[in-house]
């Protein structure tokens, strides 16, 4: 339940918003959206949680556990691969955090520039590193609490803007392009849980062997399900708001909410794309390790 936790947490952040708010500008109803959401959440997450078995079975990392299938050799394209990956991730968890803190700044009456804009991102760098280089028991207490303040908060904001929700949008396509946007919608679901794929067993390989597969699967797939779920279906009702404005849910959100509910909600999501970065710091540095860099496992995640 513990690891559960820890992919709730992986989900409740911004960037699941955006993609949920993706599938109203693909021109997707309200309705239909969330269907695509639920659909590619569930079966995503069920592969995450399958994945997350080979943890306790072989009590190694995800691209370790490679090594049973590829070889020693062949599990390098695996690690590098998932390096690439993680590194893809912590920019874009980096870039949305510093935006958000800019966008603080802003609203404080701070003078805005590029000397704002490169310290804002060195924070946000430097946080993300500093706690994920002492390791996964850090990384759980951080995930498990860190997530429960953020759904307070989307949970207060998703109630202050419910007056504004337009529950009955429907489809702006129609036909052949109508089944189109379903399915990419559904796709781009899929596709943000399955970019953890390659992170699946670095987290379960601490539980006890003797764990049922079915158990292990069954709550991390729950976990993970539900999380992306909750979190992409609020972006699109929030996409719904506006739906030309939905490719920039932050602004939708500045202008739509009073300032009590903006200014903590950005400073969350600053904070919620950071701990979201100790994983990609963390999974990075183990997969350092799988191509036999003589390092220790810290070094490699500064790395």
């Amino acid at each position: 339940r513990d690891v559960a936790w820890l992919w709730v947490a992986a989900f409740a952040n911004f960037v699941s918003l955006i993609t949920g708010a993706l599938l109203i500008t693909f021109g997707l109803g309200v309705a239909e959206a969330i269907a695509a959401v639920a659909a590619g959440s569930v079966l995503a997450a069920t592969l995450h949680g399958l994945l997350s078995v080979a943890g306790p079975r072989f009590g190694t990392t995800q691209v370790v556990a490679a090594r049973n299938t590829f070889g020693l050799r062949g599990a390098y394209a695996g690690a590098f691969f998932t390096i690439f990956l993680a590194v893809g991730w912590f920019a874009v968890d980096c870039v949305i955090a510093a935006q958000a803190l800019v966008q603080l700044a802003r609203l404080a009456g701070l003078p805005q520039g590029n000397l704002l804009n490169v310290f804002a991102l060195l924070v946000v760098v430097v946080l993300s590193v500093v706690v994920a280089v002492y390791g996964h028991q850090t990384i759980a207490v951080f995930e498990k609490y860190g997530a429960i303040v953020f759904v307070i908060f989307c949970a207060v904001l998703g109630f202050t803007l419910l007056p504004k929700i337009n529950w009955t949008l429907q489809s702006s396509v129609a036909g052949a392009d109508h089944l189109a946007a379903w399915v990419l919608g559904t796709s781009v679901i899929f596709a943000l849980v399955a970019s953890w794929f390659s992170f699946a067993s670095d987290y379960s390989r601490y539980l006890p062997q003797r764990l049922p597969a079915r158990s292990v699967a069954g709550w991390i797939g729950a976990g993970t399900a539900i999380s992306m779920f909750a979190f992409g279906a609020l972006g699109v009702l929030l996409a719904s708001i506006d739906p030309k404005a939905g490719g920039d849910l932050l602004g939708l959100i500045s202008a739509s909410a009073p300032a009590t509910i903006v200014v903590p909600f950005l400073l969350f999501i600053a904070v919620g794309e950071v701990w979201a970065n100790y994983l990609d710091v963390y999974t990075a540095g183990l997969s350092g390790l799988a191509l036999n860099l003589r390092v220790r496992r810290w070094t490699a995640a500064l790395a």
